[in-house]
């Protein structure tokens, strides 16, 4: 165990991963592809400045958007968000954002077919001032299912409280917790249905039951289904609460 506690710290010293338009993409034709789920960060650089995007939808229902930009701040930060559907390239939908550092816009379009729908990032345009602020934007079919292996790597939790090292193999998803401040780690082992793992305290003091939530890729949900601490008291967080939120940092 002490080679996977080093393998995790190298991995720690590594570029976080992560999508990047890829210029031109002003048009269809050059349109990037979008890996669902995961976030890509653009910018427009001019008034003329258009930038496609390409996902894949198939028996899906919705597509979630996540439209953020770090450094915006407001009104004078706008951008134009349009969606095509694949089969004429009719606009399904269009609206103006205007997140701030604070606060990320969140969006459900519905949508009636599959196939790759276009998704466009524009100016404003008339008397609004092209942002030239990066935005980042996530796309997520809402029938998301990853591939196997697909979420292993580092994963840190929105409390600032622990890093979390996912392998899954043949024999099931090993999920191990490295406590920040220097309590004893856990290992949890089980298996995945589709997007769901349920996961059994193999390592560490006391004993839970724990359920894992991915929600895409890079972002993923903790529960307890059952829990208890070392001296057989309840654990702090009630059964089939949230516990903490996780999100991708490192992969394999």
């Amino acid at each position: 165990m002490r080679s996977i506690t080093a393998i995790l710290l190298m991995l720690f010293s590594l570029p976080a991963l992560g999508d990047v338009e890829n210029e031109p993409n002003n048009s269809e034709d050059n349109a990037n592809t979008l890996t669902p789920g995961t976030v890509i960060t653009g910018q427009l650089s001019s008034d003329t400045d258009f930038d496609y995007y390409e996902i894949a939808s198939n028996n899906s229902d919705a597509l979630d958007i996540l439209f953020a930009s770090p450094n915006s701040t407001g009104d004078d930060n706008q951008w134009k968000l349009i969606i095509q559907r694949p089969s004429d390239n009719i606009i399904i939908y269009q609206q103006s954002l205007n997140p701030t550092s604070d606060s990320p816009v969140s969006r459900t379009v519905e949508i009636s077919e599959n196939g790759a729908f276009i998704v466009l990032i524009a100016p404003v345009g008339g008397s609004t001032a092209t942002p030239t602020a990066d935005y980042d934007l996530t796309v997520t079919p809402s029938n998301f299912q990853a591939p196997v292996s697909s979420f292993n790597g580092v994963w840190q939790d929105d409390i600032a409280s622990a890093f979390y090292s996912v392998h899954e193999g043949s024999e099931g998803v090993l999920y191990i917790e490295l406590p920040l401040d220097g309590s004893s780690w856990k290992a949890y082992l089980g298996g995945r249905a589709d997007d769901v793992a349920t996961l059994d305290q193999v390592v560490g003091p006391g004993s839970a039951r724990l359920e894992l939530r991915f929600l895409t890729t890079t972002k993923l949900e903790a529960r307890y289904l059952s829990c208890q601490t070392e001296q057989g008291g309840s654990c702090s967080v009630a059964n089939g609460e949230l516990i903490y939120t996780a999100t991708f940092v490192y992969g394999d």
